[in-house]
């Protein structure tokens, strides 16, 4: 029974790591699940997913594209980081 709850302990963390990274969080779980500690230690070592990490970001307006090059940057920065130009600060509605 132990064994059981550590596998699915290592299923969730896959999926908690995978998720963040822009993963799919069931595919991660099911990896986790099926192959325990192995699948965990490969969700920590595979790569971002740079664009779904930037669309969601955009979408909860954490991030907005830069007007110049089109890259993600925070919505509070006044200069691209990418780029360089100097940015117009977001109006803020008054209340």
């Amino acid at each position: 029974m132990e064994w059981f709850l550590s596998w699915i302990a290592f299923a969730v963390l896959s999926a908690i790591v995978g998720a963040n990274k822009g993963l799919g969080g069931f595919g991660w779980f099911i990896i986790g699940f099926l192959f325990g500690p192995f699948g965990f230690i490969a969700s920590l070592v595979v790569k971002k997913n740079e664009r779904a990490i930037e669309a969601s970001g955009v979408s909860t307006g954490t991030f907005r594209k830069c007007p110049a090059c089109a890259e993600a940057i925070k919505t509070e920065a006044i200069k691209c980081r990418y780029c360089g130009t100097d940015l117009v600060r977001p109006s803020t509605p008054a209340g």
